[in-house]
């Protein structure tokens, strides 16, 4: 019996899966991260190094959540699978073949090892409540992932001059279903993006705010919090309580130090959500869109100390 111990990362409505690379056994097949317990190591200990050489990534190992055994025609194993979170990382794909973020519908769309069956069975009932799990929401706001069904909303958001007058002007049906599409990749490859703001009560989406990976010419992306809504939902503090909350669910779920929005530099009313935020300028730059230079402004808010 070989002792084995894997992670199940949730972001929101997902969890992490890996595909196996081609030339092991069970090649190309789905699973979760982790692998075999060494001589002398707890299963947390093991855990943490095998996510760290799998992902590239730091990880707090939380309570077990799962375990199962399995009979393989080369190998017998007693799985354990543990709740974790990232803390304040990305995975990499040091040794997968592919990585992506699924929703527990999606499963059956995946073959998985048969070890994980029982497991996936469970998930398939619903994600375990916890840090990382959910979307942000608050007293008067619900959010969402995106789907083909938000496009007339989204047209309302996108399609209106006043609403993209920092974007140079409205997008184009082909660029708002490129929109779309983009932020839905997104999800799978991150986990997150720029989720739908729906009223509570009603369901009608009015805006978009989310945690997108950014690229500012740093050593490596950033996460920014982003906002979009409908003209007739202005000046009501909706982006700014949206804002808040992705703030918030950032540093719980993702572990993150500091949070950022890269705004335009004569974009006033979300440079005012930022700064209801907590945010400061802590940089400018100039960014090239549409054909355009635009000079931004980063705003930056940092976590407070963890207890």
């Amino acid at each position: 019996m070989v002792e084995v111990v894997a992670a199940l990362l949730v972001r929101g409505e997902r969890f992490l899966a890996c595909q196996r690379p081609a030339h092991k056994a069970r090649g190309l097949m789905w699973e979760f991260v982790g692998g075999k317990v060494e001589t002398g190591e707890s299963p947390e200990q093991a855990l943490r190094r095998e996510c760290r050489e799998e992902l590239g990534v730091r990880l707090d190992v939380g309570p077990e959540f799962f375990q199962v055994r399995h009979v393989y025609p080369d190998i017998e194993v007693h799985l354990r699978l543990f709740r974790a979170l990232l803390d304040d990382c990305e995975p990499q794909r040091l040794e997968h073949n592919a990585l992506r973020w699924l929703r527990p519908e999606e499963i059956d769309g995946f073959a998985f090892c048969p070890a994980d069956e029982a497991i996936l069975a469970r998930l398939k009932q619903g994600l375990p409540q916890g840090p990382g799990s959910g979307l942000p929401q608050t007293e008067r706001l619900t959010l969402r992932e995106m789907t083909e069904a938000d496009l007339p909303a989204l047209r309302r958001i996108l399609q209106d001059p006043a609403v993209m007058t920092a974007y140079e002007g409205p997008f184009s049906e082909a660029e708002t279903r490129a929109w779309l599409e983009k932020q839905r990749r997104r999800y799978e490859e991150t986990g997150c993006g720029l989720w739908a703001v729906t009223l509570r009560g009603t369901g009608e989406m009015i805006g978009q705010c989310g945690l997108t990976r950014q690229d500012i010419g740093a050593a490596e992306p950033v996460w920014e919090v982003g906002y979009l809504f409908q003209r007739a939902f202005w000046h009501r503090g909706y982006a700014t309580e949206a804002a808040r909350a992705c703030r918030d669910w950032a540093f719980s779920a993702l572990r993150l130090p500091r949070l950022y929005s890269i705004i335009r530099d004569n974009n006033l009313p979300s440079q005012a959500v930022a700064r209801r935020n907590g945010m400061a300028v802590v940089d400018r730059f100039v960014k090239h869109y549409r054909g355009v230079e635009m000079p931004h402004l980063l705003f930056a808010v940092d976590a407070p100390p963890r207890a």
